[in-house]
């Protein structure tokens, strides 16, 4: 992948451009269910289904490119900023799925054969309004728009057959926070998103059902100086039409609707001129509104602790040459899974180093330093 980014920086005004590629080959082999030995039929004849093991292939190209302009000199003073950005992405897919014996790996049966061709278009408008000192506004809307071209070879019978879908969204976004100490502030925000469907489920000439993703947020932030910080606040999400993977089928499937809420918890603190730590903490409970069962895969905690290090050893022709580092420590809760049952817990830890100077570095990266082992499945 290559990103390549371009910006301006006036007095009163701002402008960003980016423009991205990038290339994604996957090939996997697995049997999500377990399931090893071919169904004989009570007659003795052939046997139907030579166990789970599928074979999945994703090959996707992305290019698109990203924009945003901000204004800051506006004639009404207690407008602080005015922003709008745009987005494209054009996404070529070939991808496919096969059942596979066990014993060869030879495919005995092709669930899907499809090429896609996504393209997003997104456009945006925000801005920022403080009437009074201590109160501060922040809103805009998004409209997004997506189409969808698909070749599915194995349809009709497997004579293949093309189609198109076309779907549309405006989502609004709204923060209000409050200022009414030095260093504390109170916030509370909403915001609706979007996930696009499968482009396999849809179809010719349809309107491209986007579902839709609610969630708020109320808490606090304290900051009282430079060296420690900390927040705190609970957040709720509705998601109208959920995926959850199926084992089965070794894809993901429709649930309907689900409900998340929880808590979370950030400190921060600058031990010295070169060392920070920073933690955070989330618990979430996840359910299906219909049956009030935890949505599954979704961990109640999460948890990470992070020593960030970063020391200047010289300066070159006005470019600083600098050493940084991170250590991290990662904890995963036991998640529910399907009918009833829990995952185990993970922890894991990771570091990373690198060199600066200037636009330059170089870095090594590690991680699971411990060779902590789970169960992918899970």
């Amino acid at each position: 992948q290559g990103l390549l980014e371009a910006q301006y920086l006036g007095d009163t005004d701002r402008a960003t451009l980016t423009v991205f590629g990038a290339y994604r080959d996957l090939r996997l082999k697995q049997d999500f269910t377990g399931y090893l030995l071919e169904e004989q039929p009570p007659d003795g004849g052939e046997a139907t289904s030579p166990g789970d093991l599928a074979e999945q292939v994703n090959g996707m190209a992305d290019l698109g490119f990203t924009g945003s302009y901000r204004r800051l000199a506006l004639p009404l003073r207690w407008i602080r900023f005015v922003e709008a950005g745009v987005s494209v992405r054009h996404s070529r897919i070939d991808q496919s799925m096969r059942r596979l014996r066990l014993v060869d790996r030879s495919p005995w049966l092709d669930e899907i054969s499809a090429e896609l061709a996504l393209t997003g278009v997104g456009v945006y408008l925000g801005t920022e309004l403080r009437p009074i000192r201590w109160l501060a506004f922040r809103g805009g809307a998004r409209l997004d728009v997506l189409a969808a071209q698909i070749h599915d070879r194995l349809g009709f019978d497997g004579e293949g057959g093309r189609r198109d879908a076309l779907g549309a969204q405006m989502s609004p976004r709204v923060t209000i926070e409050a200022l009414p100490l030095t260093g504390l502030s109170i916030f509370s925000s909403y915001g609706r998103g979007l996930r696009s469907p499968h482009a396999l489920s849809l179809g010719d000439g349809e309107r491209a059902p986007l579902t839709t993703i609610d969630s708020g947020e109320l808490g606090i932030a304290l900051n009282r100086s430079s060296r420690a910080d900390a927040r705190l606040a609970g957040f709720c999400t509705y998601i109208e039409q959920d995926l959850i993977f199926d084992h089965a089928t070794g894809r993901n499937i429709f649930t309907g609707e689900t409900l998340r809420a929880g808590l979370v918890l950030t400190l921060g603190a600058e031990m010295t001129s070169w060392a920070r730590v920073a933690a955070n903490l989330t618990w979430t409970k996840a359910i299906h509104l219909e049956t009030k069962d935890d949505v599954p895969y979704v961990p109640p905690i999460v948890a990470r602790g992070d020593l960030i290090l970063g020391r200047r050893l010289a300066r070159w022709r006005e470019r600083d040459l600098r050493l940084e580092g991170m250590i991290n420590v990662s904890m995963i809760g036991r998640r529910p899974l399907p009918y009833g049952e829990r995952s185990r817990s993970v922890v894991l830890l990771d570091a990373s180093a690198s060199i600066r100077f200037g636009e330059v570095e170089l870095g090594v990266a590690m991680r699971n330093i411990t060779n902590r082992k789970w169960r992918d499945g899970e």
